[in-house]
């Protein structure tokens, strides 16, 4: 039984169904994550918990490496497969000289590509460097969307002879609620996200207070965490400077639920992901889709075939949008809905992404 280590960070746990199914393929599954092990209590996964610092953080990034190195060298996996932007890098950089495979999952990349900043360009040359240097050691590189591999095989110092496109992470179509109903007078329209400045949050709360101006019965609800980062989070004071147009519903535990009983997704992100599994999933309940042209977001969307596009950082445009959506016929709107369903479970299903990347673990054993 080839055994397989996955290591990724504070949200690793979004990914045990994707390690519940390389299981059942008959795989043994290792799951290395900084999240708090509870989150792993019911998964009958095997959870080794590690030290990640998000931020800047030299010499803690160094003592990350070296514990993912000690874990690697106790556990003797046979690959390490390494998600998002840190754990993919510091895989890479703890398994240097010893005698496994590894690979890596680009799954957007973040903030400091999303914002032109001296910081950010200076972190984007670190960026580059890193990757330089370690991708010798990489034995293969998925990415999620296009443009990201587009970008890297762009970059003649990064070894790119072993790259392949999976689109998203993969969606448990089979645990989600499937929308029947596209009648409705209100048009209920929402954004699921954490409050981030960099997702859209102002942008959609300006566009709904321009929309209700000219259709007074829609209905907008805004659903997520509040958020702690610092300068990217929106404070609940800004959201209920908005009561009269948006409600905010906070974290929920419903959220599918909520979806299903919507009339359309919105995403205004100007934040560089892989293809955000919010869309995904909202997509395949069998919603239209209203979201940026961002890498990712753009893979997914055809612009007025199973939903719309709008520049990033644009409530003028958002709101024009939302309005071209809701003189929409619900006929058009069920049209939009039966595709996204059809393509989210052909291209981007968990079953598919599985599938995919087993392919690629068994090129390499």
């Amino acid at each position: 039984m080839k055994k397989i280590m996955i290591i990724g960070g504070e949200d690793l746990s979004l990914r045990i169904p994707y390690m519940q199914q390389l299981a059942l393929k008959g795989y043994s599954i290792v799951a290395v994550g900084s999240q708090n092990e509870r989150a792993f209590a019911a998964s009958n996964l095997f959870y080794i918990r590690y030290s990640l610092n998000r931020w800047v953080s030299p010499l803690n990034d160094v003592k990350t490496i070296f514990q993912l190195r000690r874990i690697m060298k106790r556990v003797q996996p046979d690959i390490v497969h390494g998600f998002d932007t840190k754990p993919a890098l510091y895989s890479l950089a703890a398994a240097l000289f010893l005698p496994i495979k590894v690979g890596r999952t680009i799954n957007g990349t973040g903030q400091i590509f999303s914002e032109i900043s001296i910081k950010n360009f200076l972190l984007r040359c670190i960026y580059w460097a890193l990757q330089t240097v370690l991708s010798w050691k990489s034995s293969f590189t998925i990415f999620q969307n296009s443009y990201d591999k587009a970008m890297f095989e762009s970059v003649p110092t990064v070894k790119n002879s072993l790259n392949h496109l999976i689109l998203g992470s993969g969606i448990d179509c089979t645990a989600l609620p499937v929308k029947e109903n596209y009648q409705s007078e209100v048009k209920r329209i929402i954004f699921v996200s954490r409050m981030l400045k960099n997702k859209g949050v102002y942008e959609f709360l300006k566009a709904a207070r321009i929309v209700k101006k000219k259709y007074v019965h829609s209905l907008f609800f805004l659903i997520g965490p509040l958020s702690s980062e610092g300068k990217y989070a929106v404070p609940l004071e800004d959201i209920e400077a908005y009561h009269n147009d948006v409600e905010y519903l906070g974290a929920r535990n419903d959220v599918k639920e909520i979806m299903c009983e919507s009339d359309l997704m919105v995403l205004p992100t100007s934040y560089r992901e892989g293809v955000p599994r919010v869309l995904l999933e909202a997509g395949a309940i069998g919603l239209p889709l209203l979201t940026t042209n961002m890498p990712g977001c753009s893979d997914l969307v055809d612009h007025g075939k199973n939903g719309w596009l709008v520049s990033p950082n644009d409530s003028e445009e958002l709101a024009e949008r939302m309005l071209l959506f809701l003189n929409t016929t619900d006929d058009n709107l069920r049209k939009m809905g039966e595709i996204n369903k059809k393509l989210i479970r052909e291209q981007y299903s968990l079953e598919h992404v599985v599938d995919k990347c087993i392919e690629i673990y068994r090129s390499l054993v």
